[in-house]
């Protein structure tokens, strides 16, 4: 009878074994993994043309994917790691986010996706329980950002937008986030009209918002040069334009001018 309760012992101990190894944590291939259940994956500078997919669980709490080659953010990876608080998606070839995909991210904190490719930015989260703080978009080819882009994160207390092609804001686009501490808007080729009112008028309610403050107009001449923080809302004028069809094509009609030399379309 000892005898058998010994080999029963002996393969429980065997079987207990290999099932342990069975669940060990895989670290995704050509990254590195450290903590506690791989709780930090760093996978920068590795030449990665694709988000990793295997390897990633709900342990991830900071996923680095900076300086690769990565084109997109595809969905079905960031349902594996709900608990992710920082994600690093810099220095890539990414295009554009995809809209609401902070809503696959719940625990979301920071989010850097600066030096890449996006012209616009979508609503980032359908639901207004993100806790997100961070938004890095610094360094890309931002041409517009929805309106909405940022309704529901409450939270949010720092915007990165410096060294972006943006001309113009939506109206009232920061209106939900009353929490928002810093909002970098540099080395943009700002468009200063009656479209960025509600911006200036931001920026004068609490000029800490906009740290050093060079943000710029390039637009109109008679403003190129000055600080967004410095100018009157008087100053933001926009222009009557309309087009009359004739046989020949279009003629733009300008009420403000009485003659014009040349026309530069500064709007995509």
């Amino acid at each position: 009878m000892g005898t058998e309760n010994n080999v029963l012992l002996l393969l429980l101990i065997f079987f207990l074994g290999n099932g342990a190894k069975a669940t060990e944590l895989q670290c995704p291939n050509k990254c590195e993994c450290g903590a506690a259940n791989n709780a930090r994956i760093d996978c920068s500078s590795r030449r990665l043309t694709q988000f990793p997919s295997d390897g990633l669980t709900t342990s991830v709490q900071l996923l680095d994917l900076r300086h690769n080659s990565l084109h997109r953010v595809p969905i079905d990876p960031l349902k594996k790691i709900p608990f992710l608080h920082t994600l690093i998606l810099g220095a890539n070839k990414i295009r554009q986010l995809e809209e609401n995909s902070l809503d696959l991210l719940p625990a979301l904190r920071r989010f850097y996706v600066g030096r890449n490719d996006l012209r616009s930015i979508p609503p980032l989260a359908s639901r207004p329980t993100s806790p997100l703080r961070l938004f890095d978009a610094h360094a890309n080819r931002l041409a517009s950002i929805n309106p909405h882009a940022f309704d529901t994160l409450m939270d949010l207390e720092s915007i990165n937008l410096i060294h972006n092609s943006l001309q113009t804001l939506p109206n009232g686009i920061f209106d939900q986030n009353k929490n928002l501490k810093v909002l970098n808007l540099a080395h943009n080729p700002w468009n200063c009209d009656c479209r960025l009112t509600s911006i200036v008028k931001l920026l004068k309610k609490d000029p800490g918002l906009e740290k050093d403050h060079h943000a710029k107009c390039m637009y109109p001449l008679e403003l190129k040069g000055k600080r967004l923080v410095d100018l009157e809302i008087d100053e933001l004028s926009c222009f009557s334009v309309s087009f009359v069809e004739t046989e020949g094509g279009y003629l733009l009609n300008c009420d403000n001018f009485d003659e014009i030399a040349s026309v530069d379309w500064i709007y995509e």
